[in-house]
């Protein structure tokens, strides 16, 4: 008998990875409104990488919280998919002023 077709790449996506990227969409948003902003030069560079660090490891953390009420849940954390997940929408957030 024929074998059913198993995709190429097998991604593997659970509920929290949409809320990381939304996540990080909004985190480019904020990010983005700071650079328009008339804040001194010296101070935006640090105060946007203080805010994109902070504002991911509380997504992070969020996301892990919401995990440890779930009984389903596996004992492992996809932590670098959410971390990814969250860089991929800040730079989907910030990349219609870099072109």
């Amino acid at each position: 008998m024929n074998q059913p077709r198993r995709p190429l790449f097998a991604i593997r996506v659970d509920s929290s990875t949409p809320l990381a990227l939304a996540a990080g969409l909004v985190i480019g948003h904020v990010v983005a409104a700071m650079a328009e902003s008339g804040i001194e030069r010296t101070l935006a560079l640090p105060s946007a990488f203080i805010f994109v660090v902070a504002g991911a490891a509380a997504v992070v953390c969020a996301l892990l919280a919401m995990r440890e009420r779930d009984p389903k849940a596996s004992p492992t954390a996809p932590i670098g998919r959410w971390i990814g997940a969250i860089g991929a929408g800040l730079v989907a957030a910030l990349a219609p002023g870099l072109f």
